[in-house]
């Protein structure tokens, strides 16, 4: 056996492997060269089976979290320690992705950290189109997480993450967006 091994690659859809004692563990160099080429948008994203089988154990449990808080904070919009772990939640959430390179959930999850941080600061106030898109995302957090244990393509999270935009903006009005088919392009950065 070699000292250095090829780690093991795969697509998002392709099969994860259990997580145990016997998986094998990547060193620095090696990992290093799971970056995808910048500049070509493919179908797929190649992704290190072993980081996103940790990444998703975290990631279940922070958007548990994250979806208690939001709940708390809805049920009592002026109550701010439920934004506080939300923008934690989302913070955590949002490296993780991004260490695992899902860009997608770490897109969509920046979006909503800064959604959260403008709540905490109050530049933005509780609405029922704000309750909406948050909960939208909140949805479609927690879909790309089930796809991604499911080895299934990625949704696109692009319609929500702009719609947070045109509400960080100032158009609320663009916060009332419908649910979309569900899409392959998971190529969005």
């Amino acid at each position: 056996q070699t000292a250095v091994e090829k780690p093991a690659q795969t697509t998002v859809g392709a099969g994860l492997p259990a997580m145990d004692s016997q998986a094998p563990r990547l060193s620095n160099e090696t990992a290093s060269s799971l970056t995808p080429i910048a500049g070509k948008p493919a179908p797929t994203i190649e992704l290190d089976d072993e980081i996103v089988s940790i990444f998703l154990e975290e990631a279940v449990d922070i958007l548990e979290s994250a979806n208690q808080a939001l709940q708390r904070w809805l049920s009592e919009p002026h109550n701010t320690a439920p934004l506080s772990s939300l923008q934690r939640d989302l913070h955590t959430l949002k490296g993780g992705a991004r260490m695992a390179e899902v860009e997608p959930v770490g897109d969509l999850a920046h979006e909503l950290e800064s959604l959260y941080q403008g709540l905490v600061d109050r530049r933005y106030s509780q609405s029922e189109g704000l309750a909406q898109l948050l909960q939208q995302s909140h949805d479609r957090l927690e879909l790309m997480l089930e796809q991604l244990q499911q080895h299934q393509p990625l949704d696109n999270p692009s319609d929500l993450i702009e719609a947070i935009r045109a509400f960080r903006q100032g158009h609320a009005g663009s916060a009332d967006i419908a649910e979309p088919a569900a899409s392959d392009d998971s190529t969005h950065h």
